[in-house]
């Protein structure tokens, strides 16, 4: 598998959480900081990773389950949350502060337990492709987004958000 098919592999779970928030940002200034986010800790994950592997515990030496439950539980709840709130609650959550950082962290796992593996080179290459995925679904998911409702929005974002916590096991 190429390094591009592997980012890009690695980096499903935040292009559909990014193509879900994207839309619910209210202006421009909140769109780029969640791309910033996303498309940042995505890149920079599994170089974290390389940097990291001799000090992470060998509890998380095959780490892909544990970051996976994590995920699953975490964005599946957030979706579900997000679904049955209002439009303001699920709108914080995209906003670029403490909830979008949290969310890209959590995220970006899987990333960074894959760049364990990785040369550096190799994790700065998939890196920069996961990064790019994601830059691309914020673009399309704002551009999509804005022909819906704040509500029809709000519904969506839950929906690919619970979508996201599940292909994490695939």
């Amino acid at each position: 598998m190429s390094l591009t098919s592997l980012g890009s592999l690695l980096a499903l779970d935040n292009v559909v959480a990014a193509l879900a928030l994207a839309p619910l940002c209210q202006n421009r200034a909140q769109f780029l900081r969640l791309i910033a986010w996303f498309a940042v800790v995505e890149a920079m994950a599994p170089a974290v990773g390389v940097l990291l592997q001799p000090r992470l515990p060998s509890l998380l030496a095959d780490g892909s389950a544990s970051a996976a439950i994590v995920m699953t539980l975490g964005l599946s709840l957030l979706g579900l949350a997000l679904a049955r709130r209002s439009a303001a609650f699920a709108q914080r959550w995209a906003g670029g502060g403490w909830p979008t950082v949290a969310l890209a962290a959590v995220l970006g796992l899987d990333n960074l337990l894959a760049g364990t593996g990785l040369s550096l080179s190799s994790a700065v290459l998939c890196g920069a492709a996961s990064g790019g995925a994601v830059v691309a679904a914020c673009l399309l998911g704002r551009a999509i987004g804005l022909r819906l409702t704040l509500q029809a929005r709000t519904v969506v974002c839950g929906i690919l958000l619970v979508t996201a916590g599940a292909m994490t096991w695939a």
